[in-house]
């Protein structure tokens, strides 16, 4: 559905969120499951805001929606008011780029998470993608409860070398 009046395409534009999307969720969802430690949020002091960050590692991941960044592989026109969907998905594939350029330039590592690759098919593929790249940085070391049973041993073969 397409606004025709300029108040209508306000109203309707109004209700796109910037934070807080089904897609960060989705992502949030994927590090809870590979047990992260908790993420800096849309932090407003590094360029871009990336939309999960550890700033003591200098990781970022943003979550992009296809249509809004123009994502090379999925990304249709709009058929109505070409010249200002061309420009503004323009200008949104410049900043991101600027951005990434940005953190990298200051030794951060910036991985960004696409919508297709929150589908079904693709979601292992990210999961290991995300995994590998958090792993790299120290930000994932072990699960959770690889961490607990390991520190239990050793305080068992400790406690038992003491006796």
């Amino acid at each position: 559905m397409f606004a025709d009046t300029p108040a209508d395409r306000r109203r309707v534009m109004s209700k796109v969120r910037s934070t807080g999307t089904r897609l960060e969720a989705r992502v949030d969802a994927l590090l809870a499951e590979l047990g992260t430690p908790q993420a800096v949020r849309w932090s407003s002091d590094l360029p871009g805001k990336p939309d999960f960050a550890w700033p003591d590692r200098r990781v970022g991941i943003f979550v992009n929606s296809c249509f809004w960044h123009g994502c090379p592989r999925h990304f249709r026109p709009p058929k109505s008011r070409v010249e200002y969907w061309s420009a503004k998905i323009r200008g949104n594939r410049q900043l991101d780029r600027v951005h990434r350029q940005a953190l990298r330039g200051v030794g951060w590592t910036v991985l960004t998470v696409w919508e297709h690759d929150l589908k079904s098919d693709r979601l292992d593929a990210t999961r290991q993608r995300v995994r590998r790249t958090l792993r790299r940085a120290g930000i994932l070391l072990l699960p959770y409860i690889a961490w607990v049973g390991y520190a239990a041993a050793l305080n068992f073969s400790v406690w038992r070398m003491n006796a």
